[in-house]
């Protein structure tokens, strides 16, 4: 595991250029990689709608369609030993470590160390103004769609391992959406619960 991490150190290094034109460079390589994958907006615009038709009352602060889907899926896919709860830091950001809001001013966290959406602007309002940092690199992106198209992609891509509480939610995404891997069982019965 060690010996990938750092391949992909040296990669992300040697090739910064990966991370120029609004990710696109990372599309292709995925879309090279998968190219039967099902396109994001295709089958998400099918999936959203169902999501908050069916969760009416989970996260209804959330005045933004997208990011409300996202944090309903992010909490009904639980991986296995995490709890299915909110609590205070998901109450306050229930996409927490996943996508951050910072303001215009503030400058973003330097290094991480798995890819976040950054939102330049007010608390949990989606905005034009947003990029995935990843490693000190920064990915601008169009809007907030495309830029968690694009960081579903680079996790993908890079095979990057998400945080254990959030392997379902992005195997939600590979498997529901991008059709590219099996939907565990919890996300299966997500899935069959909306239709």
């Amino acid at each position: 595991m060690n010996n990938l991490l750092d391949e992909t150190d040296q990669y992300v290094n040697n090739f910064p250029s990966n991370f120029a034109f609004n990710g696109l460079l990372i599309t292709l390589d995925f879309y090279h990689l998968y190219p039967h994958a099902t396109k994001f907006d295709e089958k998400w615009g099918q999936l959203e709608p169902k999501i908050l038709r069916t969760h009416p009352t989970l996260f209804k602060e959330l005045k933004n369609d997208f990011l409300r889907a996202l944090a309903i899926v992010r909490i009904k896919n639980p991986s296995r030993g995490s709890k299915n709860s909110i609590n205070d830091t998901s109450r306050e950001n229930p996409l927490y470590g996943m996508i951050e809001w910072k303001e215009i001013t503030d400058e973003p966290s330097g290094q991480q160390s798995i890819p976040m959406i950054v939102i330049r602007g007010p608390f949990l309002c989606n905005s034009e103004e947003c990029a995935i940092y990843w490693r000190g690199e920064p990915i601008i992106v169009e809007n907030l769609k495309s830029g968690f198209e694009t960081l579903i992609q680079l996790y993908t891509v890079f095979r990057i391992v998400p945080k254990p509480s959030d392997k379902h939610f992005f195997l939600f995404f590979s498997g529901a959406v991008l059709n590219i891997q099996q939907l565990s069982t919890t996300g299966t019965k997500f899935v069959q619960g909306l239709f």
